[in-house]
């Protein structure tokens, strides 16, 4: 049976902080950083840890767990969002 889910679909089943953050990572695409997310499932509500570099490695995370910046035990929203603030609008 083929998938016949349309966007718009997918849109209405996010939630707005959910399509933020897309919208969030896309600028960080653009601008050539990666990063790597953790969700913790300790029933913490500030589960997420993120961590940023502008190196183009794949593999840069391996050896740098920490990366070169990073926001950590926030609640995704929040986190997200203040790498937004502190690497985008205020170009680190």
């Amino acid at each position: 049976m083929k998938n016949n889910i349309s966007i718009n679909m997918v849109d209405n089943l996010l939630t707005t902080e959910e399509i933020l953050i897309m919208k969030i990572q896309k600028t960080f695409i653009a601008l050539g950083w990666q990063w790597e997310e953790q969700i913790f499932n300790d029933g913490n509500l500030n589960n997420c840890d993120i961590h940023f570099t502008k190196n183009t490695d794949p593999c840069y995370f391996i050896d740098n767990s920490r990366g070169d910046t990073g926001w950590g035990r926030f609640s995704r929203y929040d986190a997200w969002n203040m790498a937004y603030k502190e690497l985008i609008l205020n170009k680190k």
